[in-house]
């Protein structure tokens, strides 16, 4: 048994019963992260082979944390040259999995603070694919993901405002979800859109990503976002799924394998029991729109004061990223907010027709790193709606015929996960084991 291939109920069992050693545990993924990261580049800090077992309901289970959210034993440095907290205790949800148990093996790396999709950063260097190392992670959470795809993690924690956590999770071959907006506390959090920022767990099955959900979620009273939603509602016996148009549903073209894994997720459903009808998303030009007005307008105003004291500090692209968004005035901002309720109100209406949505969380493969300047914003055309309207999404990976990962997005009504975790579990099992990369 090597303990960096379980899963957290098989971990937490072989630890309660003595089958596990906890120093062996420690030992395992100490070599496991010196002999995969030098390659990867997942982790820019890790342990140094010691931490204390905790107790509760994921005790012994490493969570890998996103370097843009405070994790008290290691620095913050949100993927910056410039910056740097040194974390006087832990953010809201990793201060919820410490007490459940759960122990931190390193901060991951992240683009530029989180401001991108590819996680190629040019002050930590570019994290890499585990299936091919000449391949993106994707981002802004890439370094997340490669680390539990690699098994230098059984899961972790990203930030998703644009589709950061869904992104890397399709390229990396795992779990990723965001949860709906408010239902985790973002406090102890590098802010880049107030708005639209999420926190969400990755993991290598659906089981593993809900359980860190079920400790993460919650009302934090110091964070005024979370606890205005409704509770989950009973999970129906059947779903009406509707499934996005892929064609009509991105603006670059869907790569023939990834339409193929769709529709064949689709099949799967159907088999289950489940209606699926073809649907358009609503609005989904203007939801992308929207989207990139608020997160550039907000992010321009986190950063506003540091960019006039470090401009050159900051990488490339994050720097074209700030400038559009200081460019974007208070009318654009606020119309932009305008659509937004205008795109609710539409879901509003289509979860009347549908429980589920289903397209792909994105249009191709992984890019090669070599590719990355063709490859920014379509790669969140599937995402960014979902940030902007709130709505919880989950990205649940097939193999496509290549051995290439694809990942099948599933998303659901306000506060409904559940929906996500039972629709997720059954992909899984008509999928089959997944193949991880060595």
């Amino acid at each position: 048994m090597n303990p960096v291939d379980l899963g957290i109920a098989e971990l937490t069992t072989a630890l309660a019963r003595g089958e596990l050693a906890w120093s062996d545990l420690l030992a395992a993924y100490q070599s496991r992260i010196a002999a995969k990261n030098p390659l990867l580049n997942a982790y820019v800090v890790w342990f140094d082979g010691s931490a204390e077992l905790g107790s509760g309901a994921l005790q012994g289970v490493p969570v890998a944390i996103k370097d843009i959210i405070d994790c008290a034993g290691f620095p913050t440095r949100a993927g910056s040259s410039f910056y740097l907290a040194s974390a006087p205790g832990d953010a809201a949800a990793v201060r919820r999995l410490r007490e459940a148990g759960a122990w931190f093996p390193g901060k991951t790396n992240t683009h530029e603070f989180a401001a991108g999709g590819t996680t190629l950063n040019p002050h930590f260097g570019p994290t890499r694919n585990p299936w091919d190392p000449a391949r993106m992670v994707g981002g802004s959470s890439g370094g997340s993901a490669a680390a539990v795809a690699a098994r230098m993690a059984v899961a972790a924690l990203g930030t998703d405002t644009a589709g950061s956590v869904r992104i890397p999770a399709a390229m990396c071959g795992i779990v990723g979800l965001k949860p709906t907006y408010g239902r985790v506390s973002r406090r102890g959090v590098v802010p880049l859109s107030w708005s639209l920022d999420h926190v969400g767990p990755l993991a290598r099955s659906v089981d593993d990503a809900e359980a860190i959900y079920r400790c993460i979620a919650g009302v934090d009273p110091e964070d005024p976002t979370t606890g205005f939603g409704q509770e989950s509602r009973e999970v129906p016996p059947w779903f009406r799924i509707g499934l996005v148009d892929p064609p009509k549903g991105f603006g670059v073209p869907l790569q023939a394998e990834v339409e193929q894994a769709t529709r064949q997720a689709a099949e799967w459903l159907s088999h289950h029991g489940h209606v699926v009808e073809p649907v358009e998303l609503p609005l989904w030009e203007a939801s992308l729109a929207a989207n990139f007005t608020i997160i550039r307008a907000e992010s321009a105003t986190v950063h506003r004061q540091w960019f006039r004291a470090h401009p050159q500090a900051y990488g490339e692209d994050v720097r074209a990223y700030l400038e559009a968004g200081l460019r974007i005035s208070a009318v654009d901002y606020l119309e932009a907010q305008r659509v937004r309720t205008v795109v609710v109100d539409a879901y509003q209406d289509l979860w009347t027709r549908f429980e589920l949505l289903l397209l792909p969380t994105i249009p191709t493969l992984p890019p090669t790193i070599a590719e990355h300047p063709r490859f920014g914003a379509p790669l969140t055309q599937g995402t960014a709606p979902f940030d902007l309207s709130g709505l919880p999404a989950l990205s649940v990976p097939v193999l496509a015929p290549s051995g290439l990962p694809v990942g099948i997005q599933l998303v659901a009504p306000w506060w409904q996960e559940n929906w996500l975790f039972t629709a997720g579990r059954q992909l899984e099992v008509a999928r089959g084991p997944m193949r991880w990369p060595d």
